[in-house]
């Protein structure tokens, strides 16, 4: 485990800080699906909810195995300093034996920067769900940019607590400690990779059988 203090982290660097500006940037997208969803008459059924949310949150899952697996863990044209920071820094700065963050200074390389986060949310994903709602109307798209925003909040989140001390109450709950468990084995160098990419819910590391 190479020294975190040879890592640049900005003076005066504020874990807490850095977490609300990505709250800041992604909640108001989720708020702002919700409007389009209820400025809309949908006239959808239960089953019809259930069918869309499901469909988005496993599209979401999906999104974040193919970005986490091909492109944080591969080199490709455009993109090579997500690779630098994911595989070269952030896997150097956590290693298996030791994910847990020592200080709120090792949120630096756990969260997204907000500008990273930024590009994301308004970036891509504002865009692509906009030309859903023109194509399949407001309730889809609205719901599509809830779900979305929403998730990639929810992955940071999670990705953030997974690197929380193990003896953390968060840890009293199963799922966390299950979830941290399948994400501290993404650490071990022979399989980060090639297992483990889902953080939230594993169901596409499941289905594509890379779960370790």
């Amino acid at each position: 485990m190479p020294n975190r203090d040879e890592m640049r982290v900005p003076r005066g660097y504020s874990a807490g800080i850095h977490f609300l500006g990505t709250t800041g940037v992604s909640l108001p997208l989720v708020g702002w699906g919700v409007l389009r969803i209820s400025g809309a008459s949908s006239g959808w059924t239960g089953g019809e909810w259930v069918l869309w949310c499901s469909f988005f949150l496993l599209l979401a899952s999906g999104v974040e195995y193919a970005a986490h697996r091909w492109i944080l863990h591969r080199r490709r044209i455009g993109l090579n300093h997500a690779f630098v920071e994911h595989t070269l820094r952030h896997h150097r700065w956590f290693d298996s034996g030791d994910i847990e963050a020592r200080s709120s200074r090792d949120y630096h390389q756990i969260l997204f920067p907000v500008w990273g986060v930024i590009l994301i949310q308004y970036g891509l994903n504002l865009p692509l769900c906009g030309l859903l709602s023109l194509i399949a109307g407001d309730s889809i798209g609205g719901l599509g940019l809830c779900i979305g925003a929403g998730f990639f909040f929810l992955y940071e989140t999670v990705h953030a607590i997974c690197h929380f001390p193990a003896s953390h109450p968060l840890f009293r709950v199963g799922f966390l400690r299950w979830i941290r468990e399948h994400h501290r084995r993404h650490h071990e160098i022979s399989l980060m990779g090639h297992k483990n990419f889902n953080i939230v819910v594993p169901v596409w590391d499941v289905l594509l059988r890379t779960r370790a």
